[in-house]
């Protein structure tokens, strides 16, 4: 079943023909009981890969406690910033999602959904979501659609440029490149000639 899932009824006939027959050469040579596999092989550039990814992994998934000031007994923990609302990508992933016939892995999801929660902590956004993902020759996309105040720059904008909030400009958009990343780039606000 293992070497031929497709033909593993015919194989079982043969493995049955050929313990009938008492050929263990052939048997053994038939079923690849032989074959040396090193599977449990230690790889240095594999596990410092892992450690990596589960470094970055880890980052998104700690969260401060807050702690009272020990030396002030009526001090009240300090309460971490709201975030705002993010639908929930593992649902979504188990419903929606499959129901277009995507599925990004439960793992993914949870990454995802973190990697998002830091980014609405970092950025401001008063909404955000998960836009999409764009597969590229080189990296892929995740990209974050959200509400979020324009950064001030010292820039001079077009007259005819549309204020964030409006228009083209509705929302901002992030892009990252893994799930497992901290990084969002925000995308810049759309021009008129960009259209």
């Amino acid at each position: 079943m293992v070497h031929y899932p497709q033909d593993a009824i015919l194989k079982f006939e043969e493995v049955s023909y050929l313990i009938k027959q008492g050929d263990e050469a052939k048997l053994r040579q038939f079923l690849k009981t032989c074959e040396s596999k090193r599977y449990a092989a230690h790889s240095d550039s594999t596990a410092k890969a892992t450690k990596q990814y589960l470094d970055r992994a880890s980052a998104l998934c700690s969260t401060s406690v807050p702690v009272a000031n020990p030396e002030d007994p009526d001090a009240q923990p300090e309460q971490p910033a709201p975030v705002c609302f993010i639908p929930d990508l593992i649902s979504d992933n188990k419903s929606v999602y499959q129901w277009a016939g995507l599925n990004l892995g439960d793992y993914n999801c949870m990454l995802l959904q973190k990697s998002l929660q830091k980014l609405a902590t970092s950025s401001g956004a008063t909404k955000l979501r998960f836009w999409g993902k764009i597969q590229g020759t080189e990296r892929d996309y995740f990209i974050a659609e959200g509400s979020a105040e324009a950064a001030a720059t010292e820039e001079e904008q077009p007259a005819d440029k549309e204020p964030r909030g409006a228009g083209v400009n509705e929302f901002a958009y992030w892009v990252c490149n893994s799930t497992d990343e901290n990084k969002w780039t925000a995308l810049p606000d759309l021009l008129p000639a960009d259209i």
